[in-house]
């Protein structure tokens, strides 16, 4: 059998990388695996130091340069960097220092990616924080149809600090509020947050609504809610208006809403007013 090639076929198939250094961090032998861990192209990485091939990491950082200063090896280490394609990963490495007649000669380190494992260990703990929030704190959960905080807005940046510091004053207005952003920068997190630090809007409902989701005629009787008579087999109902009164009615994708319908709510925003499909009182 020929060992040499079963050892290529293991290698090359293997979802482990591996990378051997000389004591001066230089590469001699290098495998990525097929995820493509690293970025790397192999025959590229020969010969060159690994804070070259790893720009992200420092010689303080680094595990090979800490295995080649301390001749001990460091197993199971979690580590995450972007690779040289701009892609942040996240790996547990193995390194072990190569020792031959007694003096050190290099290092080999064994890695594979678990950045899937890490998301998935994030979402799990996003998810205990949010039922550790509504098993604390019960009663501001229960009842008005949200489930964030101020306290959930987690971010740290200056930017993100001038928004919270926004909504907190805006919070105990009874203006209409307009928040605009694209898709899935959390809108409706700040939106449940302005209502949960009024003091008296809280303990009312939190209504949402996307107005892109349903039809023109259909939204609209949704909105202002419908008078008996208005057309055959009308009967009485609220609209989403008169239920989240003294509440929070958000209204999203409303660039979507007909613009005919917008002129309506439009006069409601400004008057404070509504009045029910087929109805003749404003109230």
């Amino acid at each position: 059998m020929d060992y040499k090639n079963l050892l290529e076929v293991i290698l090359t198939n293997l979802d482990e990388g591996i990378i051997v250094v000389d004591k001066n961090a230089n590469v001699t032998f290098f495998n990525e695996p097929a995820t493509e861990i690293a970025g790397l192209d192999p025959g590229k990485a020969l010969g060159k130091n690994i804070l070259e091939l790893f720009p992200d990491l420092t010689e303080k950082t680094s595990t090979f340069y800490n295995v080649l200063k301390n001749k001990r090896p460091l197993i199971d280490y979690v580590q995450t960097y972007t690779n040289i394609k701009g892609k942040k990963v996240t790996i547990v490495t193995s390194t072990m220092p190569i020792i031959q007649n007694g003096e050190l000669i290099g290092a080999v380190e064994i890695y594979r990616d678990i950045t899937n494992l890490k998301d998935l260990a994030e979402k799990i703990v996003s998810l205990q924080k949010e039922l550790y929030y509504k098993s604390k704190n019960p009663e501001k959960y229960n009842g008005n149809g949200t489930i964030y905080t101020f306290e959930d807005i987690i971010g740290k940046s200056k930017i993100i600090e001038e928004l919270k510091n926004k909504a907190y004053k805006v919070a105990n207005s009874d203006s209409p509020i307009f928040i605009y952003g694209e898709t899935g920068v959390g809108k409706e997190l700040f939106v449940q947050a302005i209502h949960n630090a009024n003091i008296k809007r809280c303990k009312k409902p939190f209504i949402a609504q996307n107005c892109a989701a349903i039809p023109r005629t259909l939204l609209e009787s949704i909105l202002f809610g419908i008078s008996a008579g208005s057309f055959t087999g009308a009967k009485e109902k609220a609209g989403l208006f008169e239920l989240a009164n003294e509440g929070t009615l958000y209204l999203d994708e409303i660039n979507s809403m007909d613009l005919e319908l917008q002129a309506k709510l439009l006069r409601v925003l400004q008057d404070g007013f509504i009045r029910r499909v087929g109805g003749e009182k404003a109230f």
